[in-house]
């Protein structure tokens, strides 16, 4: 992986509690496509994670209120992310704008545990604009 930024090693970071550890995992991309801007992320290690679709949506409480989430914020995307196999791995995502000058990196060091569930070890933002 090729980054502007010293790429996260998960291995420097302890453990997750398990009351802490998810069935999969989001991350917010927010970024200006209006503006020109395009992003891509890679993996530093494969089949550990995969891409998958946010968990399903609780059932409406019995006296029928609902608690509405957005899913999506303006001006990005929600990608989620499941456990394939035990390991770790760091998510980079890199957004360029529209003259192909890198403008942002953004660096998520997750563990999978035997269990398949994930933890966020660490999270890194680096912004150029």
């Amino acid at each position: 992986m090729q980054t502007l930024v010293e790429a996260l090693d998960p291995g420097d970071y302890e453990d997750v509690p398990e009351d802490r550890r998810l069935e999969v995992l989001s991350i917010y991309m927010a970024w200006d496509g209006a503006g020109g801007e395009t992003w891509i992320y890679e993996l530093s290690a494969e089949n550990v994670v995969g891409e998958c679709g946010p968990p399903p949506k609780p059932e409406p409480a019995p006296d029928g209120m609902e608690i509405f989430l957005d899913d999506e914020l303006p001006g990005g995307r929600t990608l989620w992310f499941k456990g394939v196999s035990p390991g770790d791995v760091v998510i980079a995502f890199t957004t360029k704008n529209e003259k192909g000058k890198v403008v942002d990196i953004q660096q998520y060091a997750v563990r999978v545990y035997d269990d398949l569930r994930l933890a966020l070890l660490h999270a890194e933002h680096n912004s150029y604009r």
